[in-house]
Order: structure tokens, then sequence, then C-alpha cells
């Protein structure tokens, strides 16, 4: 029988049972994707954090989750596996320090969306994210099957504008300001 480790984080709040919760699960090596999803699904939360440790994890010795800084971290919904997840985030980071004792003030995660950077301040014991700036640019001829969709939104609303930003998987359509 195969024993995990698991943490329910509530990010953006100091109280229980407030805020938006997450499960975090520190990982000693990494499981079968299939296996991750359906554990995320049995939490049922809005996501579940596995953390991992990286290769150059190896120099921490025993003391992994209580001194390493950097880790591999993937979320998971009920459903699906996804890109980003800020508040499953926070909970990770918060977990390697509340929960498992780790002393660094940085932590640097390995994610499909990059290095994703956690810090927590000295004074305030709050933690700051650094996330990535996926600039949403115009769409273009080259985005033919998101123009399509775009005008089926337009037989419906005022569209003042569209972004798109395929790094993040976005597309944004504003709405003139008269509708709002």
């Amino acid at each position: 029988m195969m024993e995990l480790r698991v943490f329910t984080v509530d990010a953006f709040t100091s109280v229980p049972f407030c805020g938006n919760p997450a499960a975090v699960v520190p990982l000693d090596a990494p499981l079968p994707e299939d296996l991750l999803q359906k554990i995320a699904t049995e939490f049922n939360l809005s996501e579940t954090a596995y953390l991992t440790p990286l290769p150059e994890a190896g120099t921490c010795g025993d003391r992994v989750w209580s001194t390493c800084g950097k880790f591999g971290l993937r979320w998971f919904t009920p459903l699906n596996e996804v890109p980003l997840c800020g508040h499953a985030t926070l909970a990770a980071a918060h977990a390697l320090i509340s929960c498992l004792g780790n002393s660094c003030s940085k932590f640097e995660f390995e994610t499909l969306s990059g290095t994703l950077v956690a810090r927590k301040d000295s004074e305030t014991q709050k933690i700051t994210l650094d996330f990535p700036n996926y600039e949403p640019v115009p769409l273009s001829d080259h985005h033919a099957d998101l123009a399509t969709l775009v005008k089926l939104v337009e037989e419906q609303l005022p569209v003042q504008d569209v972004r798109v930003s395929l790094t993040a998987r976005k597309l944004i359509v504003r709405i003139k300001d008269s509708c709002t």
C-alpha cells in the first residue's frame, strides 16, 4: 500500500477553513501521470500540487525537504493537469516552510510554465510569488481558428479589442465599455 504525505493549505488567508484550499503532496520521486490525476480526482479540490526534488537536490541528502530550495511542481485539477496555478504555488511554498520545516527564504519551482519563484519575507513572514509575464499580442492572420471564434462572439457582443497569448493559452476579448 502506498503512503503519501498530504497537506491541505488554505491560500490567501491565515484563518483555517477560509481562503482558497489546495492539496500539497511532496513526492520523493515522480509518480506516473495517470496516478497523479487519480489522486487529484480523489481529493476533489480545485488544485492538487505535487512537489518533487530536482536532480540537484541530491546534494541535500536526507534533508531535501528542509534545506533545498529547488523543486519540480505540477498542478492537477480533478479533471486534468494545468500549466499554472497561483494559489497552489503559494500553498506549496507554505507547506515547505510551515509543514516540512524548510529554512530557505527563496524557492524556485520548475513547472510547465517555466521557473516560478516564491520568496518569504523575513519580517512579515509573508510569501510573494513571481510569475512569467506572457504579454498578449493582437490577433493576426496566423490565428485563423481563433478568428472564427471571435467572429461568433462579435455577432453577440460589441467587441473592442482581441488579444492572444499562445504561451498562456488565453484568448482575451475586451468588450466595449458601454456594454458593462
